[in-house]
């Protein structure tokens, strides 16, 4: 035996000893030929009250039958085998891994079974939490609103989550994913150095660009079919390792389609709009100016005439003219509120305003109106809300003005009425008046709408209307309550400031 021969068994004698992994070694009936120290240890006794002896000379019969059952398994298959058992212990329950193999002689005979045990709970329990880790990411991808996708650096497809397969299925329902991945075209619909480079792209292809890496750029996806189409917004990040190394491709996308052509729509609806408010300024100004024009030369001249026959009045010419005067002051006052009518529009600024506020200076606005009639307004602490000052200030006067006008008692008294439901305010002007039928309910509201006489209740008929569309461009709402002879309860709902 050669020096070098001896240095090498005491090395395997120091690893066979000194090592951590239960070792041991027996012959074909079982008994003990080695044994390491770790293996000595585990059982509780020493190595020399282990070689010479068999396992049921210190094992419960049942472990030793088990053993002998196993090393006969080796023998007879003449190949090593590889089992996992489970130990009971008051801290909890260890695994280890029990690995036999056969030791062959000179002439290929077996003569021994060695075998080793390590202890695997840790790498088992760290198995447990890395399973339980990837079954939670597991449920959050599929659970993504996107559809996921990841490439390995050779651009095949290693994973894609349930909602890239409801998205890919839209545009290509009898195809399979080998064939979709190789026949869908992405066209880029938005300027991009990649909308200048190509009209179109494979998914592929592009993701096989070297500098591939993007957010949120949307594409129009082409099935198989010409006819099958789709848009998307994606994203495509390299994943790497911490030497930098690329690992592959995750890509992120969603369908906007619908969102894409609500967008188109809402571009329409607003250029229509745009479009009827240019008009609708035109009209104003064709209100306020060239009609009222003629209308000025009239009431002119039936002023010249009335003081022209002042010194030989004529009764019947003189009321005659009379008429034609207030009927042409009622035109002008009805194209006066048109006009604020045409004006109320959204562009004014929206903020908290205090509504108490806004009442006095109606209340100060209509003083002289208020005091002639004798009028008795009751009011309480009004909230603050969302809007515009300056349109609510308007609304109290038309509700205020209405209920002073429609009046048939002697001490005429409005009532200003609030309360809280959920996120909004509902205001309210109450009167003592006339009231009205609740099947007129609606009508009152409409431009020039009368239920009375001029001559009864003077006024243009627009101020309700007004008042509406304040409320409207409030994102609210206006309605009566009211029964004739009972008075009406004007109410509006605006929402809470915040």
């Amino acid at each position: 035996m050669t020096e070098n021969t001896l240095n090498d068994l005491q090395l395997y004698k120091l690893l066979f000893e000194n090592s951590s992994t239960h070792m041991w070694v027996r012959d074909l009936n079982g008994m003990y030929l080695l044994a390491n120290k770790s293996f000595s240890d585990f059982l509780h006794l020493r190595s020399d009250e282990i070689i010479g002896r068999t396992n049921f000379d210190f094992l419960p019969r049942k472990i030793a039958e088990d053993f002998k059952k196993d090393d006969e398994t080796v023998i007879e298959g003449k190949k090593p085998t590889i089992r996992e058992i489970n130990k009971f212990y008051k801290r909890g329950v260890h695994s280890f891994l029990v690995v036999k193999f056969p030791l062959f002689d000179e002439k290929k005979n077996i003569y021994a079974v060695a075998g080793c045990v390590t202890d695997i709970s840790k790498e088992k329990f760290f198995w447990k939490i890395l399973q339980q880790k990837e079954s939670i990411l597991s449920s959050v991808i599929n659970c993504m609103g996107e559809g996921l996708m990841f490439f390995n650096a050779k651009d095949k497809l290693e994973f894609m989550n349930e909602e890239a397969k409801t998205i890919l299925e839209k545009i290509g329902q009898s195809y399979s994913l080998e064939e979709l991945l190789t026949t869908l075209q992405l066209v880029p619909l938005k300027k991009s150095r990649y909308k200048k480079t190509k009209s179109h792209y494979s998914l592929l292809s592009l993701l096989a660009k070297k500098d591939c890496e993007f957010k949120d750029l949307e594409f129009e996806v082409r099935g198989p079919k010409k006819t099958q189409s789709l848009q998307i917004s994606m994203t495509a990040v390299p994943v790497r390792n911490l030497r930098k190394e690329k690992l592959g491709m995750v890509i992120t996308f969603k369908d906007i389609t619908e969102r894409n052509v609500l967008s188109e729509t809402l571009k329409k609806q607003a250029h229509e709009l745009k479009l009827k408010n240019e008009s609708l300024q035109q009209f104003t100004y064709f209100v306020s100016h060239d009609l009222r024009e003629p209308l000025r030369t009239i009431n002119s001249f039936i002023h010249i005439l009335q003081e022209d026959l002042a010194d030989n009045p004529n009764p019947s010419i003189m009321r005659n003219m009379k008429i034609i005067r207030d009927a042409g002051l009622h035109l002008n006052s009805m194209f006066c509120d048109l006009v604020k009518l045409c004006e109320i529009d959204t562009h004014n600024l929206m903020e908290p305003v205090n509504l108490d506020h806004c009442l006095k200076k109606s209340i100060n606005f209509l003083r002289v109106c208020i005091d002639e009639t004798q009028t008795k307004i009751h009011s309480i602490t009004l909230p603050i809300v969302r809007g515009n000052e300056a349109s609510l200030v308007l609304l109290f006067q038309n509700l205020i003005i209405n209920a002073i006008k429609y009046q048939n008692h002697s001490n005429p008294e409005i009532f200003i009425t609030s309360e809280k439901k959920g996120d909004d305010y509902i205001i309210g002007v109450k009167d003592n008046g006339i009231g009205i039928e609740q099947r007129d309910a609606k009508k009152i509201f409409l431009p020039f709408k009368r239920l009375h006489s001029k001559r009864a209740y003077k006024g243009s008929g627009i101020g309700l209307a007004v008042c509406k569309k304040i409320v409207e461009l409030h994102s609210g709402k206006i309605w009566v309550e009211s029964k004739p002879g009972e008075g009406s309860h004007f109410k509006f709902k605006l929402k809470k400031a915040g």
